[in-house]
C-alpha cells in the first residue's frame, strides 16, 4: 500500500522515557508526524509505522491496541513487516474514530516482534499517550493585524495562523462587536497555508475608525471551522480585542513569540511547559509593531505564588539589532540565578508594562509562561546499537542521542552486567553537538551471548549534567542487550553438571566448580 511506503520514507526520531526496551524502536510516525507521548489526534487513526534499528519478524500473537484507562477501545486489524524495508512494522487500524475529550494510550504488546538475526530479542510493551481534544483553540498561533495603507493604523483586517489542517463549517463570519453589540459581520476566509498541517483564517473589512472610550472586538463564533478529517472537532469562540474602553482594564497587546535562550529541551520558544536547564537570566519578546515601555513596568518569576525573582531591567532592541523596521523586541533582564531544581515556575510580564507606540491606549494584559526546572535529566531521544557488521549482529557499542546540551561528570563509565553481575566497565564518551543535541557513546569488544543469560548496560546516575546547570544530572539508565531468565536457587540433585555451562560471578568460565556462587545455564545458583 502506498501509505506504508510513505510512512517508511517519512519516519522520524521518537523519544522513549524510562528503561530501554528489549527491542527498541528508533522511530514511530504517522505520515509526516512523529507519534510520541502527548500526540494530539484530530483525525481518524489509520495506523503507524514503527521503525527498528535492525530487521524484525512478526511473532505469533502480535497485537496492538488503544486503551482508555484499563479498557481496550480499539484493536489493530493488521500488523505486518514491510517486505522491502524489513526493519519497519506497520500497525494498521480500521480508521478508528476515538471519542473526543479523552486521553488514550496506544500499545504495541510485548513480544509482538523479534530481531530477525536473534529471535530471542523481543520488544517490551511500547506505549504512546494520545489526546483527542474537545475543540481546536490550542492550535491557534500568531494573530497578525492588517492596517490601512495611509499609515493611520486603522484596522482593515486580521490574519490568524492555525497549526492544523482545518476546513470552514458552512460560511463562517467574524462579528465586529462594539460595546457588546454586533455592528457588522465579515466573511472568514479559511484556507491551507501552503505548509502541510497548517491553515490560516483571515478577515478583511473597511478601514475602522473607533469611537473614543468604546470597546471594540472581533469575534469568531464557535463551530466556524473544523478539523479537516474530524468534522465533530471544531473551534471554540475566539475573540480579538481591538480597543478596550474606559474603565475596562488592560488592552490585549500580545507578543508574536517569546524566547529564553537556546539551551532548553525541545522548542527554542519560551512557552508553557518549557524545560529550563540554564541559570535564569530573562527572556525576549517579539512584537509585530513598535512599542514603548510604560512607567512602572515589571516582570517577575513566581513559584507557588511566591515571587522568587524580579526583573532588573526592561529595554527595547536598538533599531540595527532587529530584522524588520516594523517589529520590535523587548528584552527583560533578571539577575542571574539558578532556580531550585524540581520545581515549576511562572514568568509574568505584569499588565500595563508596554503599549503600542502608535496608540498608547493599547497596552498588555498579564503575559505569563509556565516552565519547570527538572530535578534530573532523562531526555534520551534515540538509542542506536553498534554491531560488528550488518551481518554479524554482536554488540560492540551503543550510542544515546540526548535532546539537550550536556557534559560529562568526571570520567563516567558504562557497566556491562551478565545476570546482574558486573563483567566489564567501559568509558562513556559524552559529546556536545548543538544547542539541543548531545551524544553519549560506549565501545567495547564484541559480545557473544551465553544462551539463557541476561546482558545489560547501565549508565549510572550522575554520569553527565546539563551544560550550564551541573547540579542537574542524568538518572540511571539501563539498556537491555539481551533478556534472559534470572533467579537464585540451589543446584538440584542428580543434575549432570558436567554438561552445564558454568561461570563465576565475574563472568569467567569455570571447568570444575567447587562450592560457592556460580552462574549455571543463565541462573545464579549456590553449590554447597
Amino acid at each position: 500500500m502506498m501509505w506504508k511506503r510513505f510512512l517508511a520514507c517519512m519516519a522520524v526520531v521518537q523519544s522513549f522515557a524510562g528503561f530501554a526496551q528489549g527491542l527498541i524502536p528508533s522511530s514511530i510516525s504517522t505520515g509526516l508526524n512523529s507519534f510520541k507521548d502527548g500526540y494530539v489526534l484530530i483525525a481518524p487513526f489509520g495506523g503507524c509505522d514503527i521503525a527498528f534499528q535492525g530487521d524484525v519478524i512478526l511473532t505469533e500473537g502480535a497485537e496492538a491496541v488503544f486503551t482508555y484507562g484499563e479498557e481496550v477501545v480499539a484493536t489493530a486489524k493488521n500488523l505486518e513487516v514491510d517486505e522491502n524495508y524489513q526493519n519497519h512494522l506497520y500497525v494498521e487500524f480500521d480508521d478508528v474514530v476515538l471519542p473526543k475529550g479523552k486521553d488514550y494510550t496506544f500499545v504495541l504488546k510485548a513480544n509482538s516482534v523479534a530481531l530477525a538475526s536473534d529471535p530471542t530479542i523481543m520488544n517490551d510493551e511500547i506505549k504512546v499517550s494520545v489526546v483527542v481534544p474537545m475543540e481546536l483553540s490550542q492550535f491557534i498561533r500568531n494573530v497578525t493585524p492588517k492596517y490601512a495603507e495611509d499609515g493611520s493604523k486603522r484596522y482593515v483586517g486580521m490574519s490568524m495562523d492555525i497549526s492544523a489542517s482545518v476546513v470552514a463549517v458552512g460560511e463562517p463570519k467574524w462579528n465586529l462587536v462594539r460595546n457588546g453589540e454586533v455592528m457588522a459581520q465579515y466573511a472568514a476566509e479559511i484556507s491551507a497555508s501552503g505548509t502541510i498541517g497548517k491553515s490560516t483564517c483571515t478577515v478583511r473589512f473597511p478601514a475602522l475608525t473607533m469611537d473614543e472610550g468604546a470597546d471594540y472586538a472581533l469575534v469568531l463564533p464557535k463551530d466556524s471551522f473544523a478539523a479537516a478529517y474530524r468534522s465533530d472537532i471544531t473551534n471554540d469562540e475566539y475573540s480579538i480585542v481591538l480597543q478596550r474602553g474606559e474603565g475596562s482594564g488592560s488592552q490585549g497587546l500580545v507578543p508574536n513569540s517569546i524566547t529564553a535562550g537556546m539551551m532548553g529541551v525541545g522548542s527554542p520558544y519560551f512557552e508553557d511547559g518549557y524545560v529550563m536547564l540554564t541559570p535564569w537570566t530573562g527572556c525576549g519578546m517579539e512584537f509585530a509593531d513598535k512599542i514603548v515601555i510604560n512607567e512602572g513596568a515589571e516582570a517577575v518569576v513566581t513559584c507557588g505564588g511566591e515571587v522568587v525573582a524580579t526583573a532588573s531591567g526592561l529595554e527595547l532592541a536598538e533599531p540595527e539589532e532587529w530584522y524588520t523596521s516594523n517589529a520590535d523586541m523587548l528584552y527583560i533582564d533578571f539577575p542571574e540565578v539558578n532556580l531550585p531544581k524540581g520545581e515549576e515556575y511562572v514568568f509574568t510580564l505584569k499588565a500595563n508594562s508596554v503599549a503600542l507606540k502608535s496608540d498608547p491606549t493599547q497596552i498588555n494584559e498579564d503575559i505569563s509562561v509556565r516552565f519547570k526546572v527538572p530535578a534530573s535529566i532523562d531526555y534520551v531521544s534515540k538509542v542506536t546499537p553498534k554491531y560488528v557488521s550488518t551481518i554479524d549482529k554482536r554488540y560492540v557499542g551503543l550510542e544515546l542521542t540526548i535532546s539537550t546540551a550536556v557534559v560529562a561528570v568526571g570520567e563516567p563509565q558504562w557497566i556491562l552486567k551478565r545476570n546482574g553481575e558486573v563483567i566489564g566497565r567501559y568509558a562513556a564518551t559524552v559529546d556536545y553537538h548543538d544547542f539541543n543535541l548531545s551524544m553519549c557513546t560506549v565501545d567495547f569488544p564484541a559480545i557473544t551471548f551465553d544462551e539463557g543469560a541476561e546482558y545489560t548496560l547501565t549508565l549510572p546516575e550522575g554520569s553527565y549534567a546539563a551544560m550550564y546547570r551541573p547540579d542537574i544530572t542524568n538518572v540511571e539508565r539501563v539498556e537491555y542487550l539481551r533478556k534472559g531468565e534470572s533467579g537464585i536457587g540451589e543446584v538440584a540433585a542428580g543434575v549432570d553438571e558436567a554438561s552445564e555451562t558454568v561461570y563465576d560471578l565475574q563472568g569467567r568460565r569455570v571447568v570444575n566448580p567447587g562450592k560457592g556462587f556460580f552462574i549455571i545455564n543463565g541462573k545464579k545458583v549456590i553449590k554447597r
